[in-house]
């Protein structure tokens, strides 16, 4: 729960660093470099965090380690920021936060190397690597469900649909950015389509939290019907 609870602050304020409309930013260089420092240092942070998902699980699960000691939160913490928060600097020092029409975040004149050299590096190849990561670890625990019946714990499985729904909604802003570095024509819209499923990854992520059986008794005991079940029990014993 502590490894979720960070995805979802690391979420929030991500989501947070959008809610301003656009045209504040295309105005104002300071916004800008603010919001494009927000964008590039929550968002990787975001991806990264699934890979320590990625490796509680298979330490948990393929390897049974103890689940409270399968991963070190803090350093989780550390070497998270300290991938993420030097290009995000670096990037603000260098005034390369630009305004693109729909949010602040790197541009550079030279598209190609803009894009290989600062948004996929910095970026993009942590989607991949989580993703990666993710697709290894399930073909894991799948080859040990397949030699033995022992039990698993569906919540700490479920941490694994994270990286696939990280890596459905970046991978259509990644093809734009592609298209854009090369100077091919995009259909209308897609940027924007793409802009709309990252700022989606949250609202997903939620919901694959709400399938867990804790969290809906959860809300059944706030709405009352977790009372009510119990008393409806108590009444047929009775």
């Amino acid at each position: 729960m502590k490894l979720i609870a960070v995805f979802q602050s690391i979420d929030l304020l991500l989501s947070l660093n959008t809610i301003l409309p656009s045209i504040l930013f295309e105005t104002n260089g300071i916004l800008c470099s603010v919001q494009g420092f927000n964008e590039q240092l929550f968002s990787t942070s975001e991806v990264i965090w699934q890979i320590w998902f990625s490796l509680y699980v298979y330490r948990t699960i393929v390897l049974n380690q103890d689940k409270y000691e399968a991963i070190n939160f803090k350093i989780a913490l550390v070497v998270t920021l300290l991938i993420t928060l030097p290009p995000a600097i670096i990037f603000f020092v260098l005034g390369l936060y630009k305004h693109d029409g729909v949010w602040c975040w790197v541009g550079y004149e030279n598209r190609l190397e803009n894009f290989f050299l600062v948004e996929f590096l910095s970026s993009y190849i942590f989607v991949f690597i989580s993703f990666g990561c993710g697709a290894f670890v399930m073909w894991s625990v799948h080859k040990k469900v397949r030699k033995n019946t022992e039990f698993i714990d569906k919540n700490i499985l479920r941490m694994q649909i994270y990286p696939l729904i990280m890596f459905i909604c970046y991978f259509f802003m990644f093809v734009y950015r592609v298209l854009n570095a090369v100077q091919w024509d995009t259909p209308d819209g897609f940027k924007e389509f793409s802009a709309m499923l990252i700022n989606l990854v949250g609202f997903m992520n939620f919901l694959v939290l709400g399938l867990t059986e804790e969290f809906k008794g959860g809300i059944r005991f706030v709405r009352g019907k977790e009372y009510e079940n119990r008393v409806n029990l108590s009444s047929s014993s009775n």
